[in-house]
């Protein structure tokens, strides 16, 4: 029970003493490299947003650059500079150019295959030219009386989405105005969506971020969303709301803010698609943004990866120093109850079997119990020795006693006898034999009575000479069974 309390505190103080710096380094560790992941992730997520917003801007202004192209071909320029001559061309003549405007912007429009839609519009806004990749029945929206049309008149570039053509899939429209010496119309370009869904792509593949492409309008062009938890997480947005927002007030880069989803919160961020442009007169549409929707509390999959990694081996670190520490332990409670269990056995007066090799105190301590052990069987004996010899003794006394009895009567007898018969007569040689006998008896009684009675030491002078001869009877027949011969050379 005691081995057991000390182990217990032996446990007690080992272990937090092992585990708390171990646990605390551990812990440490983990943090900073999970944060260090974490920032990683952050940061690799904020280049893929650059790149996006990167090439969302490229391919505007590579829709840009074409358009402009378009409206600067010389086939395209005496096509509408004739349409707008009217009566001052003949008929055929406006055919030929008309061949030819085509021809050119078939060729640019068969060889780009990212474009829905290409119209050439004269300046009073009939579509003169149409090339199209889309069915028959998809709407778009007439030009005519729109404001792409009126805004050309202020400004070269304008950009506006049209109406949707398939389910959740817009076209932005790019517009530049025709010009020789005056305004002559407008070359106008649709671009297909996927262009900016490539874009968004990576975001959603690498780190689930869902993605959509939108103006100030609240028009989506393109969107990359994880799933229905998601396209319900911005259903609850105001695009248009959250761009006007951030239009007024130009100071922020971007703007963020929390949503809750039926799985848990979003955060959704917008950042500008492009560089806002200030028109003379502001027309809807014109500033795209870029909006991203990511869980509040998002652990990438590498994370929980390393997550669950760290606490497997953290468990198994853990275990492996209980399991060390208990062994440690052991190592020292064990040898102690054997000796334990050993000094009960010696308390009881049984036999002992121990046999302890640690290497340090323990196996002295052992060493020391086995030696007392072997002491107090000696001195056991000797007890037992000595518990016989009192026993013997108390047998010698009660014998002496009654011998001491029985011969005082017969030494009344032999003084009265003594007294009685003449020196000279025969019987005196028997008697002075009876004395002589009885005095030997009377003294083997004292030497039995200094057996069993304990002696009382005290110092006096001795003659050695004497107390060698008074020895030497004693010894003499171990002397002769030895044939050893004993001459005494004694000082006078």
């Amino acid at each position: 029970m005691r081995t057991g309390k000390l182990r217990n505190r032996i446990l007690a103080f080992a272990l937090p003493l092992t585990l708390i710096p171990f646990v605390a380094t551990a812990l440490a560790v983990y943090y900073f490299v999970v944060r260090s992941y974490q920032d990683q992730i952050e940061e690799e997520q904020k280049t893929l947003l650059a790149e996006a917003v990167v090439n969302i801007r490229r391919e505007q202004e590579a829709a840009r650059r074409d358009v402009t192209l378009i409206a600067k071909l010389p086939a395209v320029a005496d096509f509408l500079e004739a349409v707008s001559h009217g009566n001052d061309i003949s008929s055929a003549g406006l055919h030929a150019k008309e061949a030819a405007a085509r021809t050119h912007l078939q060729l640019f429009f068969n060889q780009n295959p990212y474009y829905f839609h290409l119209s050439l519009v004269d300046a009073q806004g009939q579509e003169r030219i149409k090339l199209s990749k889309l069915p028959e029945s998809a709407s778009l929206r007439s030009l005519k009386g729109e404001d792409v049309f009126k805004r050309m008149l202020i400004d070269p570039d304008v950009q506006m989405p049209v109406e949707q053509v398939q389910p959740h899939r817009f076209a932005p429209l790019f517009a530049h105005q025709v010009r020789r010496e005056r305004f002559a119309g407008v070359a106008v370009l649709h671009l297909n969506t996927a262009v900016f869904e490539r874009a968004l792509r990576p975001l959603l593949v690498s780190h689930r971020l869902s993605t959509v492409l939108f103006d100030d309008r609240g028009l989506i062009f393109a969107r990359s969303v994880a799933g229905a938890a998601e396209e319900s997480g911005l259903a609850q947005i105001n695009l248009a709301g959250e761009a006007n927002a951030l239009l007024a007030n130009p100071a922020l880069i971007a703007s963020q803010r929390e949503i809750s989803g039926k799985d848990g919160s979003y955060l959704f961020s917008i950042f500008p698609a492009e560089e806002f442009i200030g028109f003379i007169e502001p027309v809807a549409g014109e500033n795209w943004f870029l909006g991203v929707l990511r869980p509040a509390e998002m652990m990438p999959e590498q994370t929980r990866t390393f997550q669950a990694i760290f606490f497997v081996i953290l468990l198994a670190a853990v275990s492996a120093v209980l399991w060390a520490t208990a062994r440690y332990a052991r190592r020292v409670t064990v040898p102690l109850e054997q000796v334990a269990e050993a000094t009960t056995k010696i308390a009881r007066g049984e036999a002992i079997s121990l046999s302890i090799a640690t290497g340090d105190e323990v196996e002295a301590l052992a060493a020391a119990v086995k030696q007392i052990a072997e002491e107090l069987k000696t001195y056991q004996a000797e007890l037992i020795k000595s518990a016989k010899l009192v026993t013997i003794g108390e047998m010698a006394s009660e014998i002496s006693h009654e011998i001491q009895n029985r011969i005082s009567g017969l030494s009344l007898w032999i003084q009265y006898l003594d007294a009685e018969v003449e020196a000279d007569d025969p019987k005196r040689e028997y008697l002075e034999e009876m004395k002589q006998g009885l005095q030997g008896f009377i003294e083997l009684l004292a030497a039995l009575k200094q057996f069993y009675r304990t002696p009382i030491l005290y110092w006096s002078d001795v003659n050695l000479n004497e107390l060698v001869r008074e020895s030497l009877p004693y010894v003499q027949e171990r002397v002769e069974e030895r044939k050893i011969d004993v001459a005494l050379e004694l000082d006078a």
